[in-house]
């Protein structure tokens, strides 16, 4: 497993860390929220963002890699950890939570 790098709210794996430097370089921030939805409850949604607002809290921030989230969504996001996949099949950003008691197949939502 990959070395993890601890925030004070979430972890972030050397792969995920690599690939958000080259992807925020230009000073934008990864913006991960949760939403009601998916076949579990809850559903995780991220994107790069250019601006933070009055409202968000930093939840990783090292070198140039900043996630953030609105502080309804932060309490929810305690605790994940946050991977990059580059299979094939479905590469990308994988979040696993450790509070989850339940989740759906393909990974993408969970219950707290």
């Amino acid at each position: 497993m990959n070395e993890t790098t601890t925030a004070a709210a979430l972890q972030v794996t050397d792969r995920a860390r690599t690939r958000l430097a080259k992807m925020l370089s230009d000073g934008r921030v990864m913006r991960v929220s949760v939403a009601p939805g998916g076949c579990s409850g809850l559903m995780y949604s991220a994107r790069l963002d250019g601006a933070m607002t009055a409202e968000d809290q930093v939840l990783f921030d090292e070198d140039s890699v900043r996630i953030v989230a609105h502080a309804a969504s932060a309490p929810l996001l305690e605790g994940i950890v946050v991977d990059y996949s580059d299979d094939l099949v479905a590469p990308g950003f994988r979040f696993r939570n450790p509070r989850a008691v339940k989740s759906c197949g393909c990974g993408a939502s969970f219950k707290l």
